[in-house]
């Protein structure tokens, strides 16, 4: 109660966000995961994964960056597809590379977009094997139209407005070629336990569930999709060939959904 009337104070007087940040740091130094380990690629800092992550502990940031590879490599085979096929993945909010690290050595290109400034200057400086740009939160990334095969944006949609979500899958359809794939993954019912009544009840009326949308491309806002406005508004045009559970810890289970980009653009 004390916690979500501070965050409603803070917002209001648009100190939300750099607050946050403070927050981030503190919590990160405090952390008792123990010392980080000689790892290659190495680790980030702590402060930065938790930034992006929610925790600092070393383990888990390599084990559930592991796993959403395993996640990845499970949608696409049910697609008749691998990543080694691909000619150009885009990791779309790459963050400090938790995922695309374990794609090293995959036959195509590999490119990672990230809002966050300091993220993205660590992946060039620590992976080599991969080329970073930072983006806005407007829907622009310099790229050319059916630039990729394959994007995915793990708990990407999960942090943005609803204006922003759509905005941002015009701009992912537009970079994928015709027939190429786009993943994505959103908070649905294993995260209805954690939303209030009235905001139950608009998800259940099949309504997205945004929070804090005045800090989106935060852990702060949070958004929460029913599986029905994905399908027939968020990806409206496009072919969902393949949905499913993706675990993001021991207790929380993301909505995974690979959509095809069909030959007429959807969005035109």
């Amino acid at each position: 109660m004390l916690r979500a009337l501070a965050l409603r104070l803070l917002g209001a007087i648009g100190l939300l966000r750099p607050v946050y940040r403070v927050y981030e740091v503190v919590q990160a130094l405090r952390s008792g995961s123990g010392p980080d380990g000689l790892v290659d690629p190495p680790l980030p800092p702590r402060w930065l994964r938790f930034r992006v992550a929610g925790t600092a502990d070393p383990k888990w940031f390599l084990e559930s960056g592991q796993q959403s590879k395993d996640s990845i490599v499970q949608a696409l085979a049910a697609a008749d597809s691998e990543v080694d096929e691909f000619e150009a993945i885009l990791d779309f909010g790459c963050g400090c590379g938790r995922v695309i690290r374990h794609l090293s050595g995959i036959r195509g290109r590999l490119h990672g977009t990230d809002a966050d400034a300091a993220a993205i200057r660590w992946c060039r400086e620590n992976l080599k094997f991969a080329t970073f740009q930072r983006n806005t939160m407007t829907p622009a990334l310099p790229y050319g139209t059916s630039r990729f095969d394959f994007v995915y944006a793990l708990s990407v949609f999960t942090h943005l407005r609803v204006d922003q979500q759509h905005g941002w899958m015009r701009e992912l359809v537009r970079l994928v070629r015709p027939g190429g794939l786009v993943l994505i993954t959103t908070h649905g019912e294993g995260y209805v336990g954690r939303l209030t009544g009235p905001e139950r009840a608009a998800f259940d009326r099949g309504e997205v569930v945004v929070r804090r949308g005045q800090v989106a491309g935060t852990n702060l806002c949070t958004s929460f999709h029913p599986k029905r406005y994905v399908r027939e508004t968020l990806a409206r045009g496009l072919d969902v060939i393949y949905e499913a559970p993706m675990e993001t810890s021991a207790a929380l289970v993301q909505d995974l959904f690979l959509l095809r980009i069909p030959d007429r653009a959807p969005f035109q």
